[in-house]
């Protein structure tokens, strides 16, 4: 009999789910769950994205088939289980997985502050302290998301997932440091486990007035409902889930490039899937106008990021494409056009993304992807200088754009600013820009726009 073991870190869920083989007499298999996010810390400051999450989890457990006296919260606040101690945790493991048998799922979630100290990725305790996070060596108020995926095997045969929201922040360097590097190789799981470990600080408030919470959660939570379901078969497995969370949590694929590692990181041991909620338990996603529009404003930034300072076209159209189910209206469709645009642009398609900016009588912009020299000048275009296009025409074969304003960009604390800086003297009549070498046009494969913008010459008579 085959075993399936799931990890999922910074936010972490531990699950044990039904394997091929039925239970004697056809019982149908049992879901457990542990969710660890304290409410207090003995020298941190509490984050109300830690208890917020920890809260809607729980409901949309109890709604997708986990009975409510298979739910263990552990946070220390009143009407809870316990305390968030590391303790605490290993005792409840211990009975949990004592109880459960081989076709059960148990998961296990932690809503709580992540770091990395050496190769190790540990979660805090309602014990730790400031100075705990800055030793050089594990202190017992951490706790490694390794020994929960051990402890797991160790006791049981069930199928387990483990889920960590690592999200956290701290004034200290050297924990923003560690914080910043938590994640970034996942714990090997054994067999029959998988882990997911994010920590992205990125949030969201969907329901208005409502607790933020993490974009990591808001796509577990997602992926728990019916848009987990990618086959419209039978619920959502394991592997569908960590799909989900890989399409919509990593809060950006150039977010993770930035940071040295891409978010979040999941680890499924070879061969293994099990069902995490049945097609029966599934809930529909209730998506809210103001979390349509969070997450629609979410998107936009990531493609920003993507074209201003990473230059990379993929990532922006995986953002946009992303997007486009949300619909967007307003300003916010604006953008999302402009930034289609622009990344028409800088995959070779100068011409193609000036008719569509044309029809809809909007400027044209286009990001600048290196250091280029100006034509006749001393000056530079630096690499992410944002051109306006006014004006784009053929002739004899060669791309030509007429160029209007130039701005500059910024990157402030995760969003991407633009200032309009003032051109050349040789500019005042517009300048145009030629699309390819010389008597080369650009081939529209082409995936960016080194090979496109290449020289500036004086306007055309």
């Amino acid at each position: 009999m085959k075993y399936w073991k799931l990890v999922l870190l910074s936010l972490s869920f531990a699950c044990l789910a039904a394997t091929p083989e039925a239970r004697a007499g056809e019982v149908k298999p049992q879901r457990w769950a542990v969710i660890f996010a304290p409410t207090e810390y003995a020298g941190l400051p509490a984050s109300p994205v830690h208890t917020a999450g920890a809260k809607e989890l729980k409901t949309r457990l109890a709604a997708s088939g986990f009975a409510a006296d298979h739910i263990r919260v552990l946070s220390g606040a009143e009407g809870d289980n316990g305390p968030a101690t590391r303790a605490e945790l290993f005792k409840t493991l211990n009975e949990l997985t004592s109880q459960a048998v081989k076709s059960d799922v148990i998961l296990v979630a932690t809503c709580s502050y992540g770091v990395r100290i050496g190769k190790v990725d540990y979660i805090c305790s309602a014990d730790a302290t400031a100075d705990d996070l800055s030793a050089d060596t594990a202190v017992e108020s951490l706790i490694a998301v390794s020994e929960i995926l051990k402890e797991l095997s160790a006791n049981s045969g069930a199928l387990d997932l483990v889920i960590t929201d690592g999200a956290g922040w701290h004034e200290s360097d050297v924990v923003a440091k560690r914080a910043a590097n938590f994640g970034a190789t996942p714990p090997t799981p054994s067999a029959n486990q998988a882990v997911v470990l994010s920590r992205s600080a990125a949030r969201c408030a969907p329901e208005g007035d409502a607790a933020p919470r993490t974009w990591f959660l808001q796509s577990v939570l997602d992926g728990l409902s019916q848009l987990g379901d990618e086959d419209r078969a039978d619920g959502v497995t394991v592997l569908e889930f960590q799909k989900y969370l890989g399409d919509h949590a990593d809060v950006v694929r150039t977010e993770g490039k930035v940071n040295g590692h891409q978010n979040p990181q999941s680890a499924v041991s070879s061969g293994s899937d099990f069902t995490l909620v049945t097609a029966d338990d599934l809930q529909p996603a209730q998506v809210t106008p103001e979390f349509k529009a969070a997450m629609s404003q979410h998107m936009i930034q990531l493609a920003e990021r993507a074209l201003l300072i990473e230059r990379d076209a993929a990532a922006s159209r995986d953002a946009l494409a992303r997007l486009a189910p949300l619909n967007p209206a307003g300003a916010l469709r604006s953008r999302a056009d402009s930034l289609l645009w622009m990344t028409m642009a800088l995959r070779g398609r100068l011409q193609d993304a000036w008719d569509l900016a044309s029809a809809g009588e909007r400027p044209l912009f286009v990001v600048v992807p290196r250091d280029m020299a100006l034509y006749g000048e001393t000056a530079q275009l630096k690499a992410g200088t944002v051109l306006q296009i006014a004006r784009v025409a053929d002739n004899d074969g060669v791309t030509w754009a007429k160029v209007s304003a130039r701005f500059q960009q910024d990157y402030d604390s995760g969003v991407v600013r633009l200032s309009k800086i003032d051109a050349p003297e040789a500019w005042t009549q517009g300048t145009f820009l030629t699309a390819g070498q010389e008597a080369q046009t650009a081939s529209a494969s082409q995936d960016a726009l080194t090979d496109v913008l290449k020289k500036i010459y004086p306007p055309s008579k």
